[in-house]
């Protein structure tokens, strides 16, 4: 397997609806999108690059592609699957630093698109080589998402997201409006409730609001602090 041709395209999308959280309001989007090309197929990789997450926008990536992850791979031969996963496992942990890795999901996703075709093997060939357990499904999970909005509206989503049989829904969260799960949590019943908090979050907020997380019941909180105060 050699990749002999490589596309970057920047695809700028609108969203049907602004969609809000502690850090943005967006209308639209802008991703990544990158092909990779052997002789015979092509693979696809996509990045959604966000500066508050990992410091990465769209200029950023499209320079790392071309100036670091696209020099180092076009034009090496690659005789087995083994030897590429082996590859790639190396290049992350040695070359790849925190504020590249938005750049290297999007290459290495279209890697192994590529390498699942070139080599005729399934995603799960990759995960048992890797010694990763995994479990096959015949059916998607699809998670429901709410946004910063009042809390009349958000009453509403709730209501339609239980109408729609939604099994788990993510919430937006800044530190104002924790309280609002508790009251979500009414209409949200026998639902799990994750919450994002988008690094707007600190630890006094946290101990000053954990009666209500615990009470509500939280799966999860994602990104709780900004990405320096650990």
């Amino acid at each position: 397997m050699i990749i002999e041709k490589i596309e970057v395209l920047e695809l700028e999308l609108d969203l049907k609806k602004k969609f809000e959280h502690s850090l943005y309001k967006r209308k639209k989007t802008n991703n990544i999108i990158i092909k990779l090309y052997t002789q015979n197929n092509f693979g696809i990789g996509e990045s959604l690059p966000r500066e508050y997450v990992t410091g990465e926008s769209c200029e950023s990536i499209i320079k790392t592609l071309n100036e670091k992850l696209i020099p180092d791979f076009k034009n090496i031969e690659f005789n087995n699957y083994k030897d590429l996963v082996k590859y790639i496992e190396n290049y992350l942990i040695h070359k790849i630093k925190k504020n590249e890795l938005s750049a290297f999901a999007c290459f290495e996703t279209a890697l192994i698109n590529l390498m699942c075709k070139e080599f005729k093997i399934g995603i799960e060939d990759i995960l048992n080589h890797l010694k990763i357990s995994f479990n096959k499904k015949k059916t998607m999970k699809h998670t429901a998402i709410m946004g910063e909005n009042n809390l009349l509206k958000q009453i509403l989503k709730a209501q339609i997201i239980k109408h729609r049989k939604f099994n788990e829904v993510k919430i937006k969260i800044n530190a104002k409006s924790i309280w609002k799960l508790k009251i979500l949590r009414k209409f949200l019943k026998n639902i799990k409730i994750r919450v994002d908090a988008n690094c707007s979050l600190s630890n006094s907020n946290i101990e000053n609001n954990i009666d209500i997380l615990n009470k509500t019941n939280i799966n999860i909180i994602e990104q709780p602090f900004k990405t320096d105060d650990i």
